[in-house]
C-alpha cells in the first residue's frame, strides 16, 4: 500500500483533536482521523504548536497523511444469507 494522496487525505473526517500538556506545559497533540473507507488512524504530532489555529492543524495533519501513514485498503464486508433450507431444523442422524 501507498501513502495518502492529497485527494484521500482531504477526505478524511477528523475525528480527535487532543492537546497533551504535561501541567501547562505543552507536550504534542493527539490527532485521529477516519477515511473515506472507515479506517481510522491515529498518531501523536509533537511539531504543532500548542497555539496552532484550525488551519494549521489541519494542515498538519493532511502533511502527516502524505508523508507518513499507509492508506489501508476498505475493510472487507462479509454478509450471510441463508440460500437453502435442505436440513433446517433437522438432527444430522
Amino acid at each position: 500500500m501507498a501513502n495518502f494522496t492529497q485527494t484521500q487525505a482531504r477526505g478524511c473526517t477528523i475525528v480527535r483533536t487532543v492537546q497533551i500538556k504535561n501541567g501547562s506545559t505543552h507536550i504534542a497533540w493527539a490527532f485521529g482521523v477516519k477515511d473515506s473507507d472507515g479506517n481510522y488512524y491515529s498518531w501523536a504530532d509533537k511539531t504543532t504548536s500548542s497555539r496552532a489555529s484550525k488551519a494549521t492543524i489541519k494542515t498538519a495533519i493532511e502533511t502527516h497523511l502524505k508523508n507518513n501513514m499507509t492508506k489501508q485498503a476498505a475493510p472487507v464486508t462479509y454478509s450471510r444469507t441463508a440460500v437453502t433450507n435442505k436440513g433446517l431444523n433437522e438432527t444430522v442422524g
